[in-house]
C-alpha cells in the first residue's frame, strides 16, 4: 500500500527537513522496489521531455530531481517531484510535490508549464537526475 511505501521510504532515505541525498534516495528506491517486488529503477541523467513522455505513457512513474532558484528569497534549492502520468494527448502531466504554487500536493499541470518549470532547470543543472520506475508484472 501507499502508506507502507511512504513510511518505508521515509525511514530508508533518512528524510530530514533539509532534504535527502541522491545516493540515499537511490538506495531506498531500489530496496523498496526489490524487497516488495513492486518496481524496477533506472537512473537517467538529464532526461528529455520525449524520454519522460514515453516512460509515462508505458505506465511508468518518474522521480525527478532538479535545482531551482527562488527569486523571492534569492535562495537556490534542489527539489524532488514525482511525475505519475501524462494525458493521452500529451497536454497535461500529473505531478506530486511540484512547484506550481498553492493547492494540492497532487495536481495536473499543462505540458508547457511542466516544460518551463520542471525541465528548464536541467539545462543548467548537470546533476539533474531522474529515477524511471517501472511496475513489475504479477
Amino acid at each position: 500500500s501507499y502508506s507502507r511505501y511512504k513510511n518505508s521510504m521515509a525511514w530508508l532515505c533518512c528524510i530530514k527537513s533539509n532534504g535527502t541525498r541522491h545516493s540515499t534516495l537511490d538506495r531506498g528506491l531500489r530496496y523498496v522496489g526489490t524487497q516488495w517486488n513492486a518496481f524496477t529503477v533506472r537512473l537517467v541523467m538529464r532526461p528529455t521531455l520525449d524520454d519522460i513522455e514515453k516512460h509515462l505513457l508505458s505506465g511508468g512513474a518518474i522521480v525527478l530531481n532538479y535545482k531551482w532558484h527562488d527569486t523571492d528569497k534569492d535562495v537556490r534549492y534542489r527539489h524532488y517531484s514525482l511525475i505519475t502520468e501524462v494525458s493521452q494527448h500529451k497536454t497535461m502531466f500529473q505531478i506530486v510535490n511540484g512547484r506550481s504554487g498553492p493547492g494540492s500536493a497532487v495536481m495536473w499541470i499543462p505540458r508547457d508549464e511542466f516544460k518551463n518549470h520542471e525541465l528548464r532547470f536541467q539545462r543548467v543543472d548537470p546533476k539533474c537526475k531522474a529515477w524511471f520506475l517501472t511496475k513489475k508484472e504479477g
